[in-house]
């Protein structure tokens, strides 16, 4: 949707995006071995590359020579994340949900029985009463299990280069008190016009 200049204006609601630490070096540590290795990356690798990892060489083969880090495309791209922070954070909650089922604190030390079966119940029962914070985001459940309602407020705005962009111009979050949970913080832009919005503290 970002390709058609039409859309310059829209707002919407979009899930939190993140900066996850390590998996931008975490996806770009792909080798040809590595690749080959794997029908689905190699399948990936020959369409992002437009060559064939083939045994025998050809002029369309894969020479070795294809470096990831110089390819611009959504999986190098890793500044937009917004569902994969959702994953995220729910296997961080699961792990600490498991890790209260099987772990004790006495004292000021933890005892852990790694061997002990536990069930889908405990471990949901514990999901309800995780709260953490992880890469600066709060995670909690109330009591229906269901995580506090925090999304940004996205503008598709036209960049210099005449490209859309999506652009986080203010946030809603329900933690907050009353009358404070919507917040606008920077300029929208609402069909080619620019509208300047207050700006409210952020503390």
């Amino acid at each position: 949707m970002l390709r058609f200049s039409f859309c310059a204006g829209a707002i919407g609601f979009g899930i939190q995006k993140s900066v996850i630490p390590g998996l931008r070096e975490f996806l770009l540590d792909l080798s040809p071995a590595k690749v080959a290795a794997s029908p689905v990356l190699k399948e990936f690798w020959e369409g992002a590359f437009n060559c064939r990892m083939k045994r025998k060489i050809s002029d369309d083969s894969c020479d070795g020579t294809e470096d990831i880090e110089t390819l611009q495309s959504p999986y190098t791209d890793t500044s937009q994340l917004r569902i994969t922070n959702m994953v995220y954070k729910a296997v961080y909650a699961i792990a600490h949900a498991i890790h209260n089922a099987v772990c004790e604190d006495t004292n000021s030390t933890t005892k852990c029985d790694k061997f002990s079966r536990i069930e889908s119940k405990q471990v949901l029962m514990q999901l309800k009463k995780v709260n953490f914070s992880q890469n600066g985001y709060d995670v909690s459940f109330d009591a229906n299990g269901d995580p506090v309602a925090k999304y940004e407020l996205v503008n598709w705005q036209k960049s210099e280069n005449g490209s859309i962009e999506m652009v986080t111009v203010g946030q809603y979050d329900a933690s907050l008190p009353v009358g404070q949970e919507f917040r606008i913080s920077k300029n929208l832009t609402w069909d080619g016009w620019w509208h300047t919005s207050k700006k409210h503290k952020t503390n």
